[in-house]
């Protein structure tokens, strides 16, 4: 009986020394992979740097990086002035983008900065007292194509719950829900039908106020567009994905990448080499395109892929 004890035992300690070894390895691995990428940020950017927003609301900030594909792990968030104003309620500071609340009235400034140098982008928010309107979030203006996925959002007043704001569409031959059970709340997605235009109204059904969103569809495109950014710079031993956006209908197999000089980047898995998002390794230092063909229409889009040590 000992001796099987003993044995069982063994396995055991055998069995957790093992798994020990492995989440050793995979945390390893992790922190290398971050570490690969020491692009620091050389410019911060952002769309609108003034925001207004009311008491209890809680919304986002974000900044652009240049290069865009520098690590946001050199970014942190401060509230640099009225913090009893506005607060961070974000668990992570250093992204490139950070959420926070509105508390009371007044006139806070929020800054991103890359850290250890003096690179800046600082935001002016004005919170007004709490209003019992709500407001558009998404333009109220929308054009999008046939076969797209979309989402309109409002911003709700503190207190408000998301069963009171109700979304109808007047002409659901043209736009449809994009989910027929998800009508209410401060986002709703939908998905394009048919080329027309029709009107989206959320209703707030406490108060009876309206805002109304004005779509048009049109014909769906046969021109594939560039998500990622066209000129990148990737370090040695880096993995990276590149992406187009495809139009309605196009299969992912007509998507065909190839890359120019496979000495210096490889797919990352040589059977994956199409569809609207692929996966690249960067062997050495160089440069090279990588270029994502529609083998329907025959146009191409080419991105042109530094890599660095």
């Amino acid at each position: 009986m000992k001796n099987a004890e003993m044995t069982a035992t063994r396995k055991f300690l055998s069995s957790l020394a093992l798994l020990t070894l492995f989440v050793t390895i995979l945390i390893a691995g992790s922190t290398q992979a971050l570490a690969a990428n020491k692009t620091k940020p050389t410019k911060l950017s952002a769309t609108s740097k003034s925001i207004t927003t009311y008491v209890g609301t809680e919304f986002d900030l974000k900044v652009k990086m240049t290069p865009t594909n520098a690590n946001d792990n050199y970014l942190t968030w401060s509230v640099i002035s009225g913090k009893s104003y506005v607060k961070i309620i974000d668990d992570d500071v250093n992204d490139d983008d950070i959420e926070l609340k509105a508390v009371k009235a007044g006139t806070a400034k929020v800054r991103c900065r890359v850290r250890g140098t003096s690179i800046k982008c600082t935001f002016t928010i004005k919170v007004k007292a709490a209003t019992n309107k709500i407001t558009a979030k998404s333009a109220t203006t929308q054009s999008v194509e046939v076969g797209d996925e979309f989402e309109l959002e409002v911003n709700k007043y503190s207190g408000l719950k998301d069963r009171y704001l109700k979304w109808s569409i007047a002409d659901t031959s043209i736009v449809r829900f994009e989910d027929s059970d998800e009508k209410t709340g401060d986002d709703v997605e939908f998905v394009a039908k048919k080329a027309g235009t029709t009107t989206i109204t959320c209703k707030n059904t406490k108060t009876s106020q309206k805002i109304k969103f004005t779509v048009t569809v049109t014909k769906a495109s046969t021109t594939i567009k560039a998500r990622s950014a066209t000129t990148q710079t990737v370090a040695v031993k880096d993995d990276f994905e590149l992406e187009v956006k495809k139009y309605s209908g196009l299969k992912d197999r007509y998507l065909k990448w190839s890359i120019a000089d496979t000495s210096i980047v490889r797919f990352e898995e040589s059977d994956e080499t199409t569809g609207d998002e692929v996966e690249f390794y960067a062997k050495k230092t160089g440069t090279t395109t990588i270029t994502c063909t529609n083998t329907q229409t025959n146009q191409t889009i080419t991105f042109t892929i530094k890599v660095v040590k």
